[in-house]
């Protein structure tokens, strides 16, 4: 897939094209090494006016880096050749926006780029939950592996995992690209359809969730995270089941971070179990 970030930039097709997640830059990773420096950065200017000096300055340090990097994964492997490499990915129907996503032949990686020595809980925490939410939430993520990776880009070498996220430096990010993709043949994940905007189906909110449930007497569909909260739709029909029995009655409080689920498990509860009592 070339290095097409926005309609207008389609050579002036007048055919209606298929909508796409936002991004500023996707291409196959030998058009993102060789393609000069100054012109992905330019794109990123242009698409984020209000982006402060420190942004760009952090742009201008890490995307030569990233792309160095990029290239020396695929002189070690020519198979990564045909891999896409997507900057600035915003996911649908969010503002949040993934330094980079990888798509190579087996899985998926997420990277998060700071320009700073020694990541913070806050770094390792936004790295995971990119991750989490492609995993939960996006069509082509179902049935592969997403891996986070954080980059802190004044760090020197590799430094281990925490909360599954992947930490290293920039020059030991091309050996882990390779190590975390496995598969040695058959073609990279397709570009187009991970782009596409309906591939990503997060969480509703509350009020819409409950609006869905009342008219249409099912829960809200989403590509996989209905799979993540069976263990707890599950729980809460045994204390239920368990109450009946006693004659009692039992309160469930639901906690969780944001986007775990909650809401999709009151949904849930409320239409895949009888609580006829």
């Amino acid at each position: 897939m070339s290095d097409v970030t926005d309609p207008a930039d389609r050579d002036g097709s007048a055919s209606a094209p298929t909508p796409e997640a936002k991004r500023r830059w996707n291409s196959d990773f030998v058009q993102f090494e060789t393609a000069p420096s100054s012109r992905i950065l330019e794109r990123l200017r242009l698409a984020y006016p209000e982006s402060s000096g420190e942004e760009r300055r952090s742009w201008g340090d890490s995307v030569p880096k990233l792309q160095q990097e990029i290239g020396e994964v695929v002189r070690v492997d020519t198979h990564f050749a045909r891999c896409t490499a997507v900057l600035e990915y915003q996911l649908p129907m969010e503002s949040r926006r993934a330094d980079a996503v990888l798509l190579l032949r087996e899985g998926v990686v997420v990277i998060e780029l700071k320009g700073k020595r020694t990541p913070s809980d806050a770094d390792i925490d936004q790295a995971h939950a990119y991750a989490r939410d492609l995993r939960c939430y996006h069509r082509e993520c179902h049935e592969r592996p997403v891996h986070a990776v954080l980059v802190p880009t004044r760090m020197r070498g590799r430094q281990g995992m925490d909360r599954n996220v992947h930490i290293c430096g920039p020059d030991a990010l091309d050996s882990l690209v390779g190590r975390l993709d496995t598969r040695r043949s058959g073609p990279p994940i397709n570009a187009g359809r991970f782009l596409a905007a309906d591939a990503y189906r997060p969480l509703p909110s509350l009020i819409r969730a409950a609006r869905d449930l009342f008219l249409v007497q099912r829960p809200p569909q989403l590509w996989r995270a209905a799979a993540n909260t069976d263990a707890a739709v599950d729980h809460i029909a045994r204390i239920v089941a368990d109450a009946r029995l006693a004659g009692a009655r039992r309160l469930v409080l639901l906690a969780g971070v944001p986007g775990a689920g909650k809401t999709l498990v009151g949904c849930g509860s409320r239409t895949t179990r009888d609580w006829t009592c």
